[in-house]
């Protein structure tokens, strides 16, 4: 049996990020936005059974997010 405990955004608080998600992209909404994409990948990842470190599936979402804010 595994447990899974999700606690991102519970216990840690991803509001001190958007100093950089305004400079980065002009907005603090970002700041939700790249944590849906990472919240999808670490999913993801889990549920296909790979291994991806959270600081690579972090740095995907957020060249993922920069992506399409650049083609706005």
């Amino acid at each position: 049996m595994h447990l899974v405990f999700d606690v991102n955004e519970t216990l840690i608080d991803t509001r001190a990020l958007d100093p950089l998600f305004q400079r980065w992209f002009d907005s603090e909404a970002a700041r939700p936005e790249w944590f849906l994409i990472l919240q999808e990948r670490w999913m993801t990842t889990n549920l296909i059974g790979r291994f991806e470190p959270f600081s690579n599936l972090a740095r995907s979402a957020l060249r993922q997010l920069g992506a399409k804010h650049a083609s706005r």
